[in-house]
């Protein structure tokens, strides 16, 4: 009992020092806290109070260890791949996707007519050339989707489209061409 008595009075003066050091009520409040908690624990699992027949204090014969704050559990990494895009988000993931989307279905109604594909040397599908006669074609529908975006863009879509269209369709600046009327009808 006097080694208990004298153990608290050890903690106590430690704390006293320390807590005068310190100016935050806050800190004070918490650290107190975890404190009691720890020595409560220990007590616990040292002592047990007696309050059958009369008051008292006993050491236990075997000390319970103290359970830990933090379970530990085992847990399994599952590693997805992701689904593969479609042609319709590959092709919207491009800057002007949604007009190139359209010269898809009008050059190869959306792949089915694709010269590169219907022959097993890749895929087209946009009308790209890689001269006058001669149809690229691509290893993959991505790469065939960033070479149709890098043509249209030079045409500059974005200042008037009616022409790039033509221009895609016909090689001439044309003001309004069949393509074009074709593409505004979809």
């Amino acid at each position: 009992m006097n080694k208990l008595k004298h153990l608290l009075s050890y903690f106590a003066l430690i704390f006293k020092r320390i807590f005068y050091t310190l100016k935050d009520k806050r800190f004070y409040i918490i650290l107190t806290f975890i404190i009691w908690t720890y020595l409560i624990a220990w007590f616990n699992s040292n002592y047990r109070i007696d309050t059958k027949f009369t008051f008292g204090i006993y050491k236990r014969a075997n000390p319970t260890p103290v359970m830990p704050l933090v379970a530990t559990i085992s847990a399994q990494v599952v590693i997805t791949t992701p689904a593969p895009k479609t042609e319709k988000e590959i092709v919207y993931a491009e800057k002007h996707g949604s007009i190139l989307w359209k010269i898809y279905f009008l050059e190869s109604t959306l792949g089915e007519h694709d010269y590169c594909r219907n022959n097993g040397k890749g895929y087209g599908g946009f009308g790209v050339k890689s001269d006058s006669k001669t149809i690229a074609c691509y290893k993959t529908f991505q790469e065939a989707a960033d070479r149709a975006e890098y043509w249209f863009a030079k045409l500059e879509p974005d200042k008037d489209l009616a022409k790039s269209l033509c221009m895609w369709n016909l090689g001439v600046p044309e003001v309004n061409c069949n393509y074009y009327q074709t593409y505004m009808s979809l």
